[in-house]
């Protein structure tokens, strides 16, 4: 039979083999490098856990290959992206515009010719509001209107409309928060209706949706009368429209 004596003598060796064990660091304290961390509630219970900061980095990163961003854009960011007093102004209304953003809206609409900086804002405001919902685990996407709209004629000529629903439509309608750019162009080649089809759903379901577009304001009519309100509503009203102007950035890079 064990006595007491024995168990206080075999705690004591442990105790000293566990001092002399190496002390294990970690690359970051808070998670302990599992990528996770607990938090606890007023009452000081453990309630929940949450991605770790350590972590956003390279879930961003991951987001941002997944999401189709083009790889020019990948390193733009909203700090980066202004060059003139004038784009510094539209930024800070801009900024003011998605901080109250959550999942569920408002959403943006940026207007400008080509080459002004639209793709640029977009990419950089998917960024910062990928950095505010990392924790829900959603993803984001970004799509480009004139892909869409030539893939999707691609697969009609198939006949695989399946696969339209399958591979274009449902990753945009799906994704906690889309980009979608270009829209507009070629809105009267958009045979599927995949374009429409993917604003009405996410209209629909409410989901935070930033889009960009070659279009004037008074142009905008261009993709139907009814997707041009809904885009309007997504987006908070007019407030939440932003038109671009200046020379075409791609001829003149610093």
């Amino acid at each position: 039979m064990t006595s007491t004596i024995d168990i206080l003598n075999d705690k004591a060796r442990f105790a000293a083999v566990l001092a002399r064990a190496p002390k294990r660091s970690y690359a970051c304290v808070a998670c302990r490098d599992s990528g996770w961390t607990v938090r606890k509630d007023d009452r000081g219970w453990y309630s929940y856990t949450r991605r770790c900061k350590c972590q956003e980095a390279a879930i961003i990163a991951g987001q941002l290959a997944a999401a189709s961003v083009p790889e020019c854009l990948v390193n733009n960011t909203l700090a980066t992206w202004p060059r003139t007093d004038d784009e510094r102004a539209i930024l800070q209304r801009f900024r003011a515009h998605i901080a109250r953003a959550t999942l569920f809206g408002p959403g943006a609409l940026v207007l400008g010719p080509v080459g002004t900086g639209k793709t640029g804002l977009l990419v950089g405001a998917l960024k910062d509001l990928l950095h505010r919902t990392i924790a829900s685990g959603g993803f984001a996407r970004y799509a480009d209107a004139n892909r869409l709209i030539d893939r999707s004629r691609g697969m009609l000529d198939f006949g695989s409309t399946e696969r339209i629903e399958a591979e274009l439509v449902h990753p945009c309608v799906d994704a906690y928060v889309l980009a979608l750019d270009e829209v507009g162009r070629r809105a009267d080649r958009d045979a599927h209706g995949v374009v429409s089809r993917i604003i009405r759903d996410r209209h629909a379901s409410g989901r935070l949706t930033i889009i960009a577009s070659n279009c004037t304001r008074g142009d905008l009519s261009v993709v139907g009368s009814d997707i041009e309100s809904r885009i309007v509503e997504m987006c908070g009203g007019e407030s939440g429209i932003f038109t671009l102007t200046g020379p075409d950035r791609r001829k003149f890079r610093e």
